[in-house]
Formats: structure tokens, sequence, C-alpha cells
């Protein structure tokens, strides 16, 4: 998802189809493996990886 959003761009079909994709499979990894009061636990380091993934992202492509 990311080489598609670097190639494509954030907006694409395509980078959105994968984004939908990889929420989908966190969400049924959440259900699946954490119990409810640890969903929270897991979606704060996913988030901070996310936002830092992306911040370099954006940063090298209007460099």
């Amino acid at each position: 998802m990311i080489e598609c959003a670097r190639n494509f761009g954030f907006t694409a079909e395509e980078t959105l189809r994968q984004s939908r994709e990889l929420d989908e499979l966190m969400n049924e990894y959440i259900r699946l493996f954490l119990r409810p009061r640890k969903k929270i636990n897991i979606l704060i380091p996913i988030f901070f990886l996310f936002k830092s993934l992306f911040s370099r992202i954006l940063i090298t492509h209007h460099t």
C-alpha cells in the first residue's frame, strides 16, 4: 500500500483499495486474537507506526 501511494498518490483508487483491505485485515486480526479490553493496546502502536511511515512518505514525496 505504501509503495502504491508513493507511485500513484494517496487518493489513487488502487491505494484506497489496498488501504481498505489492510483495514479489514487489521480488524479481523484484532477480532480473532485480542480480547476486547486489549484492542486499544494494539491500536496505539499501529497508529503511531503508520503516522510515522506516512509522514516520511509525504516528506520524501514533496522534496
